[in-house]
């Protein structure tokens, strides 16, 4: 998939203009398997990206009125998401260890740039995040990467559609964007 869509990003499929391309080359691989079916991938393709647009352009419209536009991340997962939506991330939860002195250098980071929120993953461990968010006094929230249910599993009915319209509301509310229908608390 990644070799069609020549990026080399990982974790591709948390920018939704990239996985509407995604959902195109995985259709025209499904046609190429089954050649009968191809009229049925084909609507589905078209259902599912419509679908896959929708929610790039509920990012679009609300992250582009955050007054925050710096994300303050577990690693790099969602650097090309951030980028395409014009927001700045700063990994900070890829230090090595718990070191004190890099945890600081973080901390300060967060609080010049007025952030509220550092943003832990399921599956990175969290001992760095959670002491850089203490240290400048800010919340911890998850964002999702979508490569695997949390522990306890997703939500009842959880597909990739609400798990993006899941993490735009953390974002937006992390960034103060103004409040939109994606679930802002």
């Amino acid at each position: 998939l990644q070799a069609g869509l020549k990026t080399g990003i990982p974790y591709l499929w948390l920018d939704p203009n990239l996985m509407q391309k995604a959902v195109a080359l995985i259709a025209g691989a499904m046609e190429e398997a089954d050649p009968a079916a191809a009229g049925l991938f084909r609507q589905g393709e078209q259902a599912y990206a419509a679908s896959v647009q929708s929610t790039g352009i509920d990012y679009e419209s609300t992250l582009s009125a955050c007054p925050r536009m710096t994300i303050f991340t577990a690693d790099s997962a969602f650097a090309a998401m951030a980028n395409d939506y014009g927001l700045r991330d700063v990994v900070v939860g890829s230090l090595s260890g718990v070191d004190q002195a890099a945890v600081r250098r973080a901390a300060n980071t967060v609080e010049a740039s007025g952030a509220t929120t550092v943003f832990s993953e399921s599956w990175k461990p969290t001992g760095v995040v959670d002491a850089v968010a203490a240290t400048a006094h800010v919340k911890v929230r998850l964002l999702d990467t979508l490569a695997g249910p949390p522990a306890g599993g997703w939500p009842h009915q959880a597909d990739y559609i609400n798990l993006m319209e899941s993490d735009l509301g953390a974002l937006s509310s992390a960034l103060g964007c103004p409040n939109t229908a994606t679930g802002n608390d």
